[in-house]
């Protein structure tokens, strides 16, 4: 299950495009721009999924969706949209606002904390080491198996304990290229990582 979902401000990014050079007539290259890398980054170097949502796409999406909804510098939103954050909130959502104006959620400055303190990070990364930094994660889930990409980012070799946070009692890492298992995993490990590698577990 996707833990984040992350609000398209097009209001906003609609308000400002007609002061831009032509590129900017795209409008999802806009909002991308608008939202800035910060916060996909954030989300994806510690294990944290996340789908894009729009206005348009809120009237097909249950607002028990989501567990935290991410509003980046929102200042306008349509009565629609307002009226499914607050389904969403009362359903038990946590919306957590990243700058902009609209008097909604909670306003936050750094988006990691209130996060992980609403939902526990796939790879737990608190006893990871400085250098690991780069480590990026993805989780995956299908009816039987938790699965977690982890791959090295930099060009520096990542040596690091991790721990995994899943039910299953059982972890295995596989290699990419071969499809074949490595080796088996505590939840509490030490991930091993040339620079650029990936692995699964």
């Amino acid at each position: 299950k996707v833990a984040v979902g992350i609000y398209a401000p097009y209001q906003d990014v609609y308000s400002l495009m007609g002061n831009g050079a032509p590129k900017d007539l795209d409008l999802w290259s806009a909002t991308k721009k608008y939202i800035g890398p910060e916060i996909p980054s954030t989300l994806r170097s510690h294990g944290y999924d996340f789908d894009v949502i729009d206005d348009d796409a809120l009237s097909s999406v249950d607002p028990t969706r989501f567990p935290v909804i991410v509003l980046p510098r929102v200042h306008n939103i349509p009565p629609e949209t307002r009226d499914w954050l607050r389904k969403a909130e009362a359903a038990g959502a946590t919306i957590l606002r990243v700058g902009g104006s609209l008097e909604l959620g909670e306003a936050v400055d750094d988006l990691l904390q209130p996060l992980q303190a609403h939902v526990a990070p796939p790879v737990d990364c608190s006893t990871c080491v400085e250098d690991a930094r780069g480590l990026g994660v993805i989780h995956g889930v299908t009816d039987h198996h938790d699965i977690y990409l982890l791959a090295n980012t930099t060009s520096r070799t990542i040596s690091t304990p991790i721990t995994v946070n899943t039910e299953k009692q059982h972890i295995e890492e596989w290699d990419l290229e071969e499809g074949a298992l490595v080796r088996n995993h505590a939840k509490h490990t030490t991930l091993n990582l040339e620079p650029y590698e990936a692995t699964v577990l």
